[in-house]
């Protein structure tokens, strides 16, 4: 039993090292883009890196780290904690909030203080958008016949890729610990991908 555990290898979660890894893939796929059929890669990797920009700077804006699930639950931990007399359950079975509502929280700034300073415009937040709908087309594999021009997919990405980065550039200034090291390399990477977007 003790050998098992021994050579046991674990998959850990980690919310930067997963938002590298989105990035570095992202970056990779816009790097091989040569096929109008390649872009499905880049916009999925890219949908990726949008969500979880988007979980990090929500988990981080305050120490009880619950901003980012869905409405139903928040509900149910709002009435927990607004109950003084001990006798509501706290909620359980958590369930992350969808992407397009995770970046609605985020453009709204509602859970964010006023010294922590971004921007999603309006025209990044809605090729925001378009990018989760196209992603959603790929990986829910629909079954029918589905094309679209892509001329537009590399300023989608390209606003993607900037709204991601805006919201990773304060990730040092909110209440959790970030990891200086691999913050800049997330950033090394959503700089690679947009010098890559902008001549595709």
């Amino acid at each position: 039993m003790n050998e098992i555990k021994a050579t046991a290898k674990w998959f850990e979660t980690n919310k930067l090292i997963e938002l590298l890894s989105a990035a570095e893939f992202t970056d990779q796929m816009v790097a091989q883009i040569d096929d109008a059929h390649d872009w499905r890669w880049a916009i999925i990797g890219m949908a990726f890196l949008l969500n979880g920009s988007c979980v990090s700077a929500l988990h981080s804006t305050h120490t009880a780290s619950v901003a980012y699930y869905n409405k139903a639950w928040m509900k149910k931990w709002q009435q927990y904690q607004n109950d003084h007399s001990g006798l509501t359950e706290p909620p359980s079975r958590s369930k992350i909030a969808s992407t397009k509502e995770l970046l609605k929280r985020c453009k709204s700034r509602e859970y964010f203080s006023n010294s922590i300073q971004f921007e999603i415009p309006e025209k990044a937040y809605q090729d925001c958008k378009r990018l989760i709908d196209f992603r959603d087309e790929f990986t829910h594999f629909r079954p029918k016949l589905w094309s679209i021009e892509t001329s537009g997919f590399s300023r989608i990405l390209r606003n993607a890729c900037l709204t991601s980065e805006s919201l990773i550039k304060i990730l040092p200034n909110l209440p959790r610990n970030c990891d200086p090291e691999i913050h800049e390399k997330i950033l090394i990477a959503t700089n690679s991908m947009q010098k890559r977007l902008e001549v595709l």
